[in-house]
């Protein structure tokens, strides 16, 4: 008898749309997020360089599915539970970044098997974060290799203010990764 009204009782929650202790509802579902490249403009398609944008290089803390902010210091990090990129994070900073490099007239493609030899550009991201409704901050390093040997280094870091929600903080960092991309064009000949 109790066996026959436990199983009535879990089918009625089942069909009333009440949920089970545990369970993930619409509120905590994870959401996902890409950075984004702008369109390249028609000027741009004649090309000076053709380069292969390696795998970039994150940090450890910054290389996981989970959005990582930072806040009220230099120290404290967060990892969010429900806030996730979309595609690992080192190939959405290399797919962004070629793009910006193709949009500044260097035909720039993310590496992948098979790619051809030739130039080849590094990046190595020290810091990818900030705040929703804050600031969002980007400090890389990038070699130029040719040959297999470094050609030319720079360096890149800039901060700007991060929309609101994750949203807003995602399209800011995707603008830094524009940026980087548009120093690195400007530095190359």
């Amino acid at each position: 008898m109790i066996k026959t009204l436990s199983l009535a009782t879990f089918v009625m929650m089942l069909l009333t749309g009440c949920s089970m202790p545990g369970s993930t509802t619409q509120a905590d579902a994870p959401r996902y997020y890409v950075l984004t490249a702008s369109e390249p403009s028609p000027a741009a398609a004649r090309s000076r360089t053709r380069l292969t944008v390696m795998p970039v290089l994150l940090p450890g803390y910054l290389d996981r599915a989970q959005i990582v902010t930072r806040s009220g210091g230099v120290t404290k990090i967060t990892v969010s539970d429900y806030d996730r990129w979309g595609e690992d994070l080192a190939l959405g900073i290399a797919r962004v970044a070629a793009a910006s490099l193709s949009g500044h007239g260097i035909s720039a493609v993310p590496w992948q098997a098979g790619t051809p030899d030739g130039p080849k550009l590094r990046l190595e991201i020290r810091s990818f974060e900030g705040e929703p409704g804050g600031f969002a901050v980007i400090d890389a390093g990038w070699a130029l290799l040719e040959d297999g040997k470094e050609s030319k280094t720079g360096s890149f870091a800039k901060r700007c203010a991060a929309g609101s929600g994750y949203d807003g903080l995602v399209a800011s960092l995707s603008l830094l990764v524009q940026d980087l991309g548009g120093a690195i064009a400007s530095s190359l000949p």
